[in-house]
């Protein structure tokens, strides 16, 4: 656990008493965390942006400020109801979310404002009603989650990536069960991509019907009782397919001389 945590306070003067106040009971926690006010309007003009009824520095103001911001384990940003759209756009000119932790104290504000607040890089958040000792709690959980992320990345870009050959075509022609299509096979369908879906399957299909009734003949020497036992189709189906081909089963007939 670290023995001393120092956090940077980034405030303006309009956030009022209230900021002041939780300070203070922070700083009486005997739990070796000390907070640091760094107001704003020391190191740029505050009253170059307008929200509403409000000025506000530039909110390019933490970009500039980058290299005070790695002097502290956190970055603690109180936010009202008034100044939460300046922070929104504060938070969005800004990358900081890989590099600094931000806990937002918030005063007055509605909890769904934190769902925003968290997209934009917050590291996490509490009301300065809270207990005061919930802060070095939030900051030490905030630091590990660190240290987590940026471990689980060191991994990630260590392990190697496998290869990956590339897929084969598959060419899905199938005669008989076990049987594999070759190239000719391939070839020998003759596919029209100009056609339809349909009318290119529908050829195919006529095709593979032919071919197999065909060689069901030749290898039962015409006998169509044994070709359709063989194709485990009824002798009638298999007759409507000769038909339908127009194949005649005496010419598979071999002399037997």
């Amino acid at each position: 656990m670290r023995e001393k945590l120092e956090c940077g306070v980034f405030y303006l003067d309009n956030y009022g008493d209230w900021l002041d106040s939780y300070i203070e009971d922070v700083q009486a926690i005997p739990d070796n965390l000390r907070l640091y006010k760094v107001n704003i309007k020391d190191y740029t003009d505050c009253d170059s942006f307008t929200v509403g009824d409000y000025a506000f520095p530039s909110p390019r103001i933490l970009k500039d400020l980058e290299l005070m911001l790695d002097r502290y384990d956190c970055i603690v940003l109180p936010v009202t109801q008034d100044s939460l759209i300046w922070t929104r756009i504060l938070l969005s000119q800004i990358k900081l979310e890989l590099r600094h932790i931000i806990i937002v104290i918030a005063h007055d504000i509605k909890p769904v404002a934190f769902v925003d607040l968290t997209g934009l890089g917050v590291s996490d958040y509490l009301y300065d009603l809270e207990d005061a000792s919930m802060l070095r709690i939030k900051v030490l959980t905030a630091i590990e989650r660190k240290k987590w992320f940026k471990h689980a990345e060191i991994l990630w870009q260590q392990t190697p990536v496998p290869e990956v050959s590339k897929p084969r075509a598959i060419k899905n022609t199938k005669k008989s069960k076990g049987s594999k299509a070759t190239k000719n096979d391939i070839q020998s369908y003759n596919i029209q991509y100009s056609d339809s879906f349909q009318s290119a399957k529908s050829r195919l299909v006529a095709d593979f019907e032919q071919n197999y009734i065909i060689k069901a003949l030749e290898k039962t020497n015409g006998n169509i009782c044994a070709a359709a036992l063989r194709a485990k189709k009824h002798r009638r189906a298999f007759w409507e397919l000769m038909r339908k081909y127009k194949i005649n089963a005496n010419d598979y007939k071999k002399d037997l001389e």
